[in-house]
């Protein structure tokens, strides 16, 4: 704030005053005309933007910072979780969260004597502290100068962090928040480039042992001033490395966009600039360099915008990729994977890339190759291949970051191997590392993880060819014994099933797997029966479902203790829209209305708040591939007010597919197949745009 106020204040006077955002110290520029008439306040943003809180925890401060015109009153929609409020004249957020909430959207309205300005706050609450992953400083590389206020760097962790920490000590003149993880101040003397050591604790006397901490290594040096007479001063260090977290961004029309923040390193800036006009309603902040606003015009295709920051040692530019697209509207994603994948596991990195991996293609039984997508570049690059292909492989993420990929049908039959994808691996083909076997194959059973952070995996189908054979077997994977993990034989369910999912109630302390198909003695079909496994995980409980059998049904945690099982395939061999509505809590079983159009195999993911969007799948007998996509909302105060409604039908036909939820609240669907219009399995990928 005060970097904002000291740039307002000059303005008025006529004097441009520099600063500095991502790299080295601010310096002084040359007079500019002076301002006239009143400004508007601009680019609102808070400290951090996707905040994860904790029940029962206070929350550490949230402030808005702002640029241009003063702000009298703030003001938030919808209403925030419980226990936070929002200061009307400050703008901060604060407070103790009395109960987990899905990530949601609330829009910051801040509103001046010119003008008013919109930032959106995604705010997740969760029942138990999400470990720290990344702290994601402004500036990892700095040179500040002697003397000379230095811009604030903030972190803008991944996860919860509660307290912060630096070794060594900074340089005199500059502070540090070990409760913010903020570096500030004015440097008093000059000092050689040194790294610095941050670390974040997600909890409040956490260790490394423990696994609670994120560590960032920062690089700071210190010039010495230039005190005449100096018969030649030394030259100012030109910034480079400009750049944006979002070098493709694609926004909804009316709808305020997150922050788009610039990094760079070397010397100081003193303006930034777009050399062609942003789509309207957006901005670059000259002090900042950040991109915000709301847009209120489509541009239909990507448009590419050269930005550039300019410094007393000279210029650095980047470019940004931008598109605006009408609410509800399905787009393309500029890359496409090294290879056209159906049946796939997907999962998303704590960083906020998705992994691909395995499924089959033409011509290729089981694939062997991965993929990651990165939503800062709407692209794909290749992430090493696993040690076999893999068809309908089991996947999830572990609480050390890690991801397990287990089980599946490989080139010779069902597969009880199993490994591991490292995400931090400098080297993507050495990121893949092998995991003891599994004791019993799993192909398209069900994997969750249990509240100690062990994994369960169970049910599927283990048959080599020919008719199903379907397994009663679980295993149960235990990541912290041994060096790469353990496996051991968990109970058996006392009906095996395949085509069923797992879901973890109540943060993992009940595994909940609902109905699946089963073979019995008038064959193979769908059962209406849900097992539940629980501590102290010695048995398997039966329960029985409200709307009859179902299998190749998607599912949904509204809440650690609530659940709903949507659609998939009925007993009588043809999709069903019925929705099931599941109480960890009470253990119970109840219908809620039904879905817009019944399916199978369809992919689903979270939206804001209650709401989820289906998309795809196989409608008619079930094996009939479709691009139609709906939104279910839930109604948690009145389920029987919950409903389903039919939305744009996605850009291709796709079925064996995966759909996730980004961090901007957009949903990318991957890969799949059309096997109506096209005939083919695809390599492409789409955005649905709330």
């Amino acid at each position: 704030m005060f970097r904002r106020l000291i740039i307002l204040l000059v303005m008025l006077s006529g004097t441009f005053l520099t600063a500095c955002h991502g790299g080295g110290g601010a310096g002084a520029g040359a007079a500019g005309a002076a301002w006239e008439g009143a400004m508007p306040p601009f680019d609102l943003q808070y400290g951090d933007s996707t905040p994860t809180y904790v029940t029962g925890e206070p929350i550490p401060f949230n402030e808005p910072h702002h640029s241009g015109g003063a702000i009298e009153r703030y003001s938030v929609s919808p209403a925030l979780p419980a226990g936070l409020s929002l200061d009307a004249g400050t703008g901060v957020v604060s407070g103790t969260p009395q109960a987990s909430s899905a990530a949601t959207d609330y829009v910051v309205t801040g509103v001046g004597p010119d003008g008013s300005v919109q930032a959106v706050l995604r705010i997740t609450v969760a029942d138990k502290p999400v470990p720290p992953i990344a702290l994601n400083y402004t500036q990892a590389s700095s040179v500040y100068e002697v003397r000379q206020s230095i811009a604030e760097n903030r972190p803008h962790p991944t996860g919860v962090v509660v307290r912060y920490s630096i070794a060594p000590a900074l340089p005199a003149g500059l502070s540090f928040s070990e409760d913010q993880g903020t570096i500030s101040g004015t440097p008093l003397e000059a000092s050689d480039a040194r790294d610095y050591t941050v670390t974040g604790f997600g909890l409040p006397n956490g260790s490394q042992s423990d696994g609670q901490v994120a560590v960032e290594h920062l690089t700071i040096a210190v010039q010495g001033e230039i005190v005449p007479p100096l018969p030649e001063p030394p030259t100012p260090a030109a910034p480079t490395g400009l750049r944006y977290q979002h070098s493709w961004a694609v926004y909804a029309k009316g709808r305020p966009i997150f922050v788009n923040t610039a990094y760079h390193d070397g010397g100081a800036v003193q303006t930034y600039a777009s050399t062609q006009p942003l789509p309207a309603g957006l901005a670059v902040d000259p002090a900042t360099g950040d991109i915000s606003g709301t847009p209120l015009e489509t541009t239909a295709t990507d448009r590419t915008y050269t930005i550039e920051a300019v410094g007393p040692g000279g210029k650095a530019s980047t470019q940004v990729t931008l598109r605006v697209v009408e609410p509800g509207t399905w787009t393309a994603v500029p890359g496409t994977m090294s290879t056209p994948r159906y049946a796939f596991a997907q999962v998303v990195l704590p960083d906020g890339r998705v992994l691909v991996t395995g499924g089959r293609a033409s011509g290729q039984a089981a694939l062997d190759s991965a993929d990651l997508y990165d939503p800062n570049t709407g692209r794909f690059a290749p992430a090493g291949r696993m040690s076999v292909g893999r068809f309908y492989p089991l996947a999830t993420l572990l609480p050390n970051g890690k991801v397990l990929v287990a089980g599946g049908r490989g080139v010779e039959g069902p597969l009880t191997s199993a490994e591991l994808f490292d995400p931090n691996a400098a080297d993507p083909s050495a990121a893949w590392q092998p995991a003891p076997p599994m004791n019993s194959a799993h192909v398209d059973g069900a994997i969750a993880v249990r509240s100690d952070g062990n994994v369960v995996v169970t049910g599927g189908d283990v048959s080599p060819s020919g008719p199903l054979m379907i397994t009663n077997a679980t295993d149960i994977y235990a990541p912290l014994s041994g060096a790469n993990g353990s496996w051991s034989q968990g109970p058996a369910l006392g009906q095996g099933v395949m085509f069923a999912q797992a879901l973890p109630m109540q943060d993992g302390a009940r595994i909940v797997l609902p109905a699946g198909t089963a073979k019995t003695d008038r064959g193979t079909g769908a059962t209406s029966v849900a097992q539940t496994l629980a501590e102290p995980w010695d048995g398997w409980s039966v329960e029985n479902m409200s709307n009859g059998a179902r299998s190749q049904y998607a599912s949904w945690l509204a809440s650690p203790t609530t659940a709903l099982v949507f659609g998939g395939m009925g007993t009588s061999r043809r999709p069903v829209d019925t929705v099931d509505l599941y109480d960890a809590t009470a253990q119970t079983w109840t219908s809620v209305p039904g879905l817009a159009t019944p399916r199978t195999n369809m992919m689903l993911t979270p939206l804001n708040g209650n709401s989820v969007l289906i998309a795809g799948g196989g409608v008619d007998s079930g094996l009939v591939g479709t691009d139609t996509a709906e939104i279910y909302t839930f109604d948690p105060a009145d389920p029987a007010a919950s409903s389903g409604a039919p939305i744009r039908p996605m850009n291709s036909i796709r079925i064996g597919g995966g759909a996730t939820t980004l961090a901007d609240g957009t949903v990318l669907v991957i890969g799949g197949w059309d096997n109506v219009s096209a005939q083919r399995y695809w390599d492409t990928a789409e955005l649905y745009v709330p």
